[in-house]
């Protein structure tokens, strides 16, 4: 997990917009999102947790972790995290 450390995968949030919500679970919400100047199609989710960052950094390490070394089809590249 070291190779992806979220300083290294931090995607600016200003560069995209949300077209539509996909999908919710139990740790967040999957929107469609069109990056701005190349009108290309992404998924983000957006983590939903209480205040507590330590919380919140493991589940988005375990996330990104299974993103990372996942190789099939069905799922969608992991390109980085968006910053606040």
């Amino acid at each position: 997990m070291d190779m992806y450390s979220s300083s290294q995968r931090t995607i600016d949030i200003g560069k995209y917009k949300k077209v539509k919500k996909i999908k919710s679970g139990g740790f967040g919400v999957v929107y469609s999102v069109q990056q701005i100047e190349t009108k290309k199609l992404y998924a983000a989710k957006v983590i939903i947790c209480d205040d507590n960052e330590g919380e919140i950094q493991n589940i988005i390490d375990r996330e990104v972790g299974i993103l990372v070394r996942a190789n099939h089809p069905t799922i969608i590249k992991f390109y980085g995290r968006f910053s606040k």
